[in-house]
């Protein structure tokens, strides 16, 4: 009985924990917003990488490519978890060697490691060249009306509705084509 009361013990966010707002959006002519979330400054990038929502992820190679990086101001987070991960940013550093680029990790980047702007757009890139736009909302210290258990962060606050095509040969399946 000790050990049930033990693992219903909630791990609490403090105080004074900064809650960062990020949308992810389409990078087309709309940049229509499809997510948005709440994080806690302690959490890695690749919290966020791991919870973009994208129909890309689920064809080609899909779940294989697991590689893509964020460019925020002037610095490649890339993720490099996988054992066949690609470091995309690589050949863009190569041919802008005169720019102050950077490379780091996103699994050893947090939040409060980031130099941002709010409102600024910011690009996330994966599957070798599908891009979203990704934007800082909203930079604040937690308040009471926030969750206040750490596990239920990252926290999805908006998701638009998907609309997949279905496929002109069988009409049931989703278009794998466009």
């Amino acid at each position: 009985q000790h050990q049930q009361q033990h693992q219903q013990v909630q791990q609490l966010i403090p105080e004074n924990e900064v809650i960062i707002s990020v949308s992810v959006h389409n990078f087309d002519k709309t940049v229509k917003k499809r997510q948005e979330f709440l994080f806690l400054g302690p959490q890695s990038l690749t919290e966020l990488k791991d919870n973009i929502s994208c129909v890309e992820d689920h064809i080609f190679c899909g779940p294989e490519m697991t590689s893509g990086y964020f460019f925020i101001e002037g610095v490649f987070y890339n993720d490099l978890r996988g054992e066949n991960a690609v470091d995309y940013s690589k050949n863009i550093l190569d041919v802008t060697e005169g720019a102050n680029f950077l490379s780091k990790s996103m699994e050893n980047t947090t939040f409060l490691d980031l130099s941002i702007v709010l409102g600024k757009e910011y690009i996330y890139c994966h599957q070798g060249n599908h891009e979203h736009v990704i934007i800082f909302t909203d930079v604040r210290f937690a308040t009471r009306v926030d969750d206040r258990e750490v596990n239920a962060y990252p926290k999805e606050i908006f998701r638009s509705r998907e609309r997949l095509r279905k496929c002109s040969v069988c009409e049931i399946h989703s278009a794998k084509f466009v």
